[in-house]
């Protein structure tokens, strides 16, 4: 096994923790990453790439709604942790990307999810679908 490369992403946001849970795990606000599972440790979930068959298929290690998203993919760990006012990415990869790959990569997913809650207008309102 190689050496353990770490990620970190985040943003701060008004949007409930709730409302930052339902785009994640709706993939509404994710630049057409959709994410498909039932959300329970064990549990298979499939990243899906403008509604195609699976893109990678990885495992849920943790569901803790609606704070704590730990997923696996092919050695990529993959942790979303939501707080009031704030959501964080972290990526850990076992010989993982550069800063600038990882970039690439994870800063358009993260930018979209921000656009997406910042769209949000009040408490208890799910995150509008993405405009085309």
């Amino acid at each position: 096994m190689g050496p353990l490369t770490t990620h970190l992403f985040g943003f701060t946001t008004t949007a409930s923790p709730e409302q930052a849970w339902c785009a994640l795990t709706s993939g509404a606000h994710l630049h057409g990453l959709e994410l498909v599972s039932d959300w329970k440790p064990g549990s298979t979930v499939e990243a899906r790439a403008g509604g195609s068959c699976h893109l990678l298929r990885g495992e849920v290690l943790v569901a803790d709604a609606p704070h704590r998203l730990c997923l696996v993919f092919d050695g990529t760990y993959v942790t979303w942790e939501v707080t009031p006012g704030a959501v964080r990415l972290t990526i850990d990869e076992i010989d993982g990307d550069c800063e600038e790959e990882a970039a690439a990569v994870w800063g358009p997913v993260i930018d979209a999810l921000e656009a997406g809650l910042a769209a949000v207008g009040r408490i208890g309102q799910e995150p509008a679908a993405p405009q085309s």
